[in-house]
């Protein structure tokens, strides 16, 4: 979100039925009034700006500020989280929009995982040290883990796939009863299943083996890029300043308000996509997943 739309809603020019709802939950037990309460929130989550610099700008308490924000976090995720971040209603939609972008038929979403920088926990900090950022940033480092699927068009569908699609819950035949075999596309370190196309890893690989590459790739890209521009509009997420508990609900905010801007057109800032997205999920398989990469891709390439 640009500074001129959360401007915008700093002053009241950009107020809906949702945001109603966001701002009475936010504020049941805050003095502070209801529109600024959601100013605030957007504000910090969009420049990224410490406390100080938010309770300067706002004239509030640092603490008040703090406590204005986890409310609104809080509320965005419980109020529309389940609204705005769901799972496409048509298959076949889905599927013709991924076959555009990398001529895969069948392909419905887009899985990726990233790792986001925070604050050394006070609590088993070990289990969130990040080597790979350590190395790279050459001081310790800590981050958390978020894997979520996107469709073509930029948007979360969805972040908790793994027991749904292993028990059919999601890739089931949609209301228009498509019949199609319907696939999620991951990295190479995702294991091939009945519902994840994978690229393939062996060396010396066939012509069509790269051409399936080739088309897995473009059809990830739409959810790299989607992490990049998450990035690049919520600047909180550089270096996530909250304490473990109160991160899942910024997390999801920042998802939520990311749909909402894909959805409504709002372009994003360019100077602000960095080039520092860590992809995680690109490794070798270990396995014999390669074996059953090679007997399927003819079928699915051909």
């Amino acid at each position: 979100m640009q500074a001129a739309a959360v401007q915008a809603t700093c002053t009241g020019q950009a107020r809906n039925t949702a945001s109603s709802s966001i701002c009475s939950q936010a504020t049941r037990q805050s003095v502070v009034g209801r529109p600024i309460s959601v100013a605030v929130c957007l504000w910090r989550l969009a420049t990224g700006d410490p406390l100080r610099k938010v309770s300067r700008r706002f004239g509030l308490g640092i603490s008040t500020c703090h406590n204005i924000i986890v409310q609104v976090c809080a509320a965005i995720t419980a109020v529309l989280l389940t609204r705005v971040v769901r799972w496409p209603d048509s298959h076949a939609a889905a599927a013709s929009m991924f076959e555009a972008l990398s001529g895969i038929p069948g392909v419905v979403g887009a899985v990726h995982t990233e790792h986001f920088r925070i604050v050394a926990p006070r609590e088993h900090a070990g289990e969130y040290y990040d080597h790979r950022l350590t190395d790279r940033n050459n001081k310790a480092t800590y981050s958390v883990a978020m894997q979520a699927v996107v469709d073509a068009e930029g948007a979360f569908t969805d972040s908790a796939l793994y027991a749904r699609c292993e028990a059919g819950l999601l890739l089931g035949h949609d209301k228009l009863r498509w019949q199609q075999p319907l696939w999620l596309v991951g990295g190479a370190s995702y294991p091939l299943t009945s519902w994840m196309l994978v690229p393939c890893t062996q060396p010396n690989q066939t012509w069509a083996q790269d051409r399936l590459n080739a088309q897995v790739a473009d059809a990830r890209a739409a959810a790299v890029g989607t992490f990049r521009r998450l990035r690049a509009r919520w600047q909180c997420l550089r270096r996530a300043e909250v304490k473990l508990p109160e991160l899942a609900n910024m997390l999801a905010a920042c998802c939520v308000l990311h749909n909402l801007c894909e959805r409504s057109g709002e372009e994003h800032d360019a100077d602000l996509l960095h080039d520092d997205l860590v992809v995680v999920d690109d490794g070798v398989v270990a396995g014999g997943g390669n074996t059953v990469r090679s007997a399927t891709t003819e079928e699915k390439i051909s």
